[in-house]
């Protein structure tokens, strides 16, 4: 149907049409608008979410679990969710919304011109209505007082008593009205002639032109509004398989979580490298020799022996900052044999690659100094030796901390062939200690070096030793050990102690013989405590 045919009288209806639609589409992009919003402040939150759950630093080492791996797989996937969601959002901005407001605002520049031109016209047309119905009173008023002039000469000339000069006068006058009436039926019918052909033209050319842009005006805005809700439906489809994806990969992640691999993960994981306590073996307390060789330290298990009832006082200010705990040393030696041998080997390996790295730095520094004196345009060979010399420097330091690494991994591995009993942890505090062998068996002297002790009480053991302190139980030497620190005790294996204080967890216990007193590590000795 044509708009200027149909509605050539409904131009303010349909600029109204127009302007609705209009507003219809910038609510639409408003619509969008606000989605995007939600849409990134989702995204925002999902990062930091999935940020809030990334594993900290002390719980890397749980990291080979495969729960803990399908956790991360989920955290990683659902970032890449949320980075989904981030392209969602700027893609609607940028395509529909944006684009959306860019268009109305170009319709609605079109429209306000369509309108001003069409009220032109219209006004245009009305004004010259407006004259022709001037033209038309005037030709109306002009014939009434034609009529008035002829009855007025009809009546004198009828009469006897007028004069022939009054009727003359009357006659002229009614003569003049004639000819003006004429004058203005002339102008009146060549006024309206135009007028209507002005007014034809108007409503069978003119204002369909406008109303035919109006309805291109409409029709535009209609395709457009269709083509960005295609346009927002496809840019949720792109992302639904990237998602889906995603989605996937959580569920392939889920189902890679291994019960069984796990728990072998966890023997990897905690295996000190000890071995099981040998059989006890029985002892005749009615032996009249039995008190004489062990004095009841061999009756209870190490077990049984680290269940400290009575904690002793300590002397100086130890007390003010509790329990110590046990210092970690760069050849890991406070950790059980395997572990310190993984650890190790964890270093050995980076140390390996870093050197490498240097290594091929290096060479291509010398290549670059071949080149350059090869070619002295290109460089002076000689600015390059600092950088030679540096990095030959730090291929040294890390060769020779190779060198330590490896010495320390073979030590570890030759503990680990003859390593003591395998220790029972008494609380998440109590180092750990070897259990007993049947009889104590001879071991190759072992220095404090060797366990990393912690030596550091208040600068030295000395301040522990003012106050003479009575024996709180006996222990036996099961292994020997060479004292090379002030406080520290020697003791060879099998040798008899009084304990004067216990192990507070710090892996050291206090002991006296033959009005000797120092320190011992626990884990060299089997306790037996005072009842």
């Amino acid at each position: 149907m044509d708009w200027g045919v149909e509605l050539w009288d409904q131009f303010e209806n349909v600029d109204k049409h127009l302007q609705h639609n209009i507003d219809f589409g910038e609510k639409y992009a408003k619509f969008v608008k606000e989605r995007c919003s939600i849409e990134m402040e989702y995204a925002t939150k999902m990062r930091k979410l999935v940020k809030s759950f990334q594993p900290k630093k002390r719980e890397e080492d749980r990291s080979m679990f495969s729960t803990h791996k399908a956790f991360q797989s989920q955290l990683s996937e659902l970032n890449d969710i949320a980075g989904q969601h981030e392209t969602v959002a700027e893609e609607m901005m940028s395509k529909v919304s944006k684009s959306a407001q860019a268009y109305y605002n170009e319709i609605k520049v079109e429209k306000k011109k369509l309108y001003q031109d069409g009220r032109h016209h219209q006004s245009t047309l009305d004004q010259h209505e407006r004259t022709l119905d001037q033209i038309k009173k005037k030709f109306e008023k002009e014939w009434k007082e034609c009529e008035r002039s002829e009855s007025y000469f009809q009546k004198l000339d009828a009469d006897t008593n007028v004069t022939k000069a009054d009727v003359e006068k009357a006659k002229h006058m009614w003569m003049s009205r004639k000819d003006t009436v004429e004058s203005c039926k002339t102008d009146y019918g060549a006024y309206l002639q135009q007028f209507n052909t002005e007014q034809t033209d108007h409503y069978q050319t003119v204002m369909p032109k406008i109303f035919a842009c109006y309805r291109d005006c409409d029709e535009k805005g209609i395709i457009k509004f269709k083509d960005l809700m295609v346009e927002y439906a496809k840019i949720e489809q792109n992302v639904k398989p990237i998602i889906q994806k995603c989605l996937d990969g959580m569920a392939r992640a889920a189902n890679a979580i291994d019960a069984k691999l796990d728990a072998a993960l966890v023997v990897e994981r905690l295996k000190s490298g000890f071995v099981p306590p040998n059989d006890k073996e029985f002892e005749d307390f009615t032996s009249p020799n039995h008190g004489k060789t062990n004095h009841e330290d061999g009756s209870d298990s190490q077990r049984n022996s680290l269940v400290i009832g009575k904690q002793p006082n300590r002397k100086g200010l130890s007390w003010l900052f509790g329990q110590k705990k046990v210092a970690e040393s760069a050849d890991f030696s406070h950790l059980p044999p395997e572990q310190r041998r993984k650890k190790l080997q964890k270093q050995i390996e980076e140390i390996r690659k870093e050197l490498t790295k240097e290594d091929d730095g290096r060479k291509a520094i010398l290549k670059m100094q071949d080149v350059y004196r090869s070619n002295p345009a290109l460089g002076d060979a000689g600015s390059l030796e600092g950088q030679i010399k540096m990095a030959t420097q730090k291929i040294d330091k890390l060769q020779a901390d190779l060198n330590q690494h490896e010495a320390w991994y073979g030590e570890a591995s030759a503990t680990m062939k003859g390593s003591p009993s395998r220790p029972m942890k008494v609380a998440s505090n109590e180092p750990q200690k070897p259990q007993p062998q049947a009889q104590p068996i001879k071991q190759p002297m072992k220095t404090e070096s060797d366990i990393k002790p912690s030596l550091q009480r208040d600068q030295s053991f000395g301040d522990d030793f003012d106050e003479e302190t009575e024996p709180i139980g006996t222990c036996v030497a099961l292994y020997d050990f060479e004292a090379t620190s002030d406080g520290a005790l020697s003791m060879t294996a099998g040798q008899e102690f009084s304990v004067l204080e216990a192990d507070n967890g710090d892996g050291w216990t206090r002991a006296m013989t033959n009005d000797l007193d120092g320190y011992v590590p626990t884990s060299y000795i089997e306790v037996k405590f005072f009842t």
